[in-house]
């Protein structure tokens, strides 16, 4: 195996088991979460290096997969320490320009615009990091109080980010900005283990907001979520597409399909990563609901794989569905910063049709 596919293990084991052994250290109070806080970097513009990936290493001119087509990919790096960790994405068009709004799990954001050349993802440009602040206009950062794991825009143009460690919902003005207010939290949620919280929050234009868990864990091994309608949470579960699978992230189609990016990791041989991307019909997400949905697309070797943990999907001016998915190189050398650029491809053709 070589020395790439060992460093990768090496890092997810780290953040997977290492990281749950030091996390469970964080019960320490409000004051003891205090003093761990690093002090906040202060906004800055970020210079981004762009290397294009090819969706198949194996077959580089490969450009569908499942029921989407592949628009281009890029190997993001920057010589600020503070980029890396994306947890969370929001890819949007507005007066003709493509912008990305992400979190990462040391508590800032980062914002880009995306140049696209004849359809296909080329670069990102005008990259910025800003720390996120706290209701009381405070910077945070680290793990501690900063691990943003999930974002949502909603109706009103407000954004909702979820984070871990101290299980909490924080709803930021448009592009994360002030005024910053607590949003009510699912009181289950404080069973949730402390690094297997809030990794998807989904919101729909008629209000409904979804929440997953990625590993509190309910009878018959699904994961408990949380529903958003009428003013109150609800509870729900999510049953993964196959057992091993865990959410990493949620977001809803312009069509109003729920899309669920899920996330396999086994260390046992043959070593495998893979990320799916599971639909749900929109009307079927409703209280009490067991939901489960259909297989869109998988993303393992050869295919470009990563520790892919964001999902965002849009319609462009074309009037076509581009779905987006980012990584988290968890803040090493080892792992990649992967942005993935797709739109939905025409159902094929069965025959007898």
């Amino acid at each position: 195996m070589d020395a790439g596919v060992v460093g990768r293990f090496h890092g997810f084991i780290f953040r997977t088991v290492w990281g749950a052994v030091v996390s469970a250290g964080v019960g320490l109070g409000i004051l003891g979460l205090a003093v761990a806080q690093p002090a906040a970097k202060a906004g800055r513009e970020v210079t981004l290096s762009a290397q294009s990936v090819p969706l198949s290493t194996s077959q580089p001119a490969l450009d569908q997969v499942g029921a989407l087509r592949f628009l281009g990919g890029l190997w993001l790096q920057s010589e600020d320490p503070g980029f890396g960790g994306l947890s969370g994405l929001v890819v949007s068009e507005a007066a003709g320009a493509l912008r990305i709004l992400a979190v990462t799990d040391q508590g800032e954001k980062l914002t880009a615009r995306v140049a696209l050349e004849e359809g296909r993802l080329k670069r990102l440009e005008s990259a910025t990091l800003e720390p996120l602040l706290s209701p009381s206009g405070v910077a945070i950062a680290g793990k501690a109080l900063g691990d943003a794991e999930s974002l949502t825009r909603l109706p009103d143009g407000r954004i909702l980010v979820g984070f871990e460690r101290r299980h909490r919902i924080w709803a930021y003005g448009p592009d994360l900005t002030s005024p910053v207010t607590t949003f009510a939290t699912p009181e289950a949620l404080q069973r949730a283990p402390s690094n297997g919280g809030l990794e998807s929050l989904a919101s729909w234009p008629d209000g409904r907001i979804l929440a997953i868990t990625e590993h509190l864990e309910r009878a018959g091994r699904t994961m408990a979520a949380f529903l958003w309608t009428g003013g109150v949470w609800t509870e729900v579960e999510w049953k993964p597409s196959e057992e091993g699978f865990e959410p990493a992230d949620a977001t809803v189609a312009p069509n109003g399909d729920l899309l669920v990016l899920e996330r396999y990791f086994s260390a046992l041989p043959p070593m495998r990563l893979r990320s799916r991307i599971i639909r749900v019909k929109g009307e079927s997400v409703k209280a009490g609901a067991r939901l489960e949905g259909e297989v869109m697309a998988e993303l393992t070797a050869p295919l470009t794989s990563e520790n892919f943990e964001c999902i965002s999907a849009f319609v462009n001016k074309q009037g076509k569905t581009q779905i987006v998915l980012a990584s988290d190189n968890n803040f090493n050398t080892i792992q990649r910063t992967l942005l993935l650029w797709f739109e939905t491809a025409p159902e094929p053709i069965r025959p007898g049709a």
